[in-house]
C-alpha cells in the first residue's frame, strides 16, 4: 500500500496484526516505532503500550469508510447475509485481477 522507496526504507512491513505483535514482542532497547498506517493502529497502540513511543508518519492517515463500521452495522449485515442489498457482483475478469493483491495480503497477515 506504498511506494517502493519507503517500503526499502522501513525496518518493517507487515499487516495491522503483524505491527501490533511486533510492538507487543519487541523486547530490544529501543521504545520508539515510527507508524506508517492507519492513524487508529497508532492510536491504539499507544493506549495498549504506554510505555513506548509513537510516531505518525502522516496525520492524513485516517480511513474515514473503516470508522463508519461499528459492532451494530456488522451485527445486522450477519444476520442479513441473504439480503440482496448485500450481494457484490464483480465481473469475472476483474475478479481475477483482484485476486491476487487478497492472495498477497493473506500472506502477510
Amino acid at each position: 500500500e506504498c511506494i517502493r522507496e519507503v517500503r526499502e526504507f522501513a525496518d518493517f512491513i507487515g499487516s495491522t496484526g503483524q505491527m501490533y505483535n511486533r510492538v507487543k514482542n519487541n523486547t530490544t532497547l529501543e521504545n520508539e516505532f515510527c507508524i506508517g498506517t492507519e492513524k487508529g493502529l497508532m492510536e491504539r497502540m499507544a493506549q495498549d503500550f504506554p510505555n513506548k513511543i509513537f510516531h505518525l508518519i502522516s496525520e492524513k492517515l485516517l480511513c474515514y469508510n473503516m470508522k463508519k463500521n461499528t459492532i451494530e452495522l456488522m451485527r445486522y449485515v450477519l444476520d442479513h447475509l441473504d439480503d440482496p442489498m448485500f450481494e457484490v457482483k464483480v465481473p469475472p475478469e476483474i475478479a481475477k485481477k483482484a485476486l491476487k493483491p487478497i492472495e498477497k495480503m493473506l500472506e502477510y497477515s
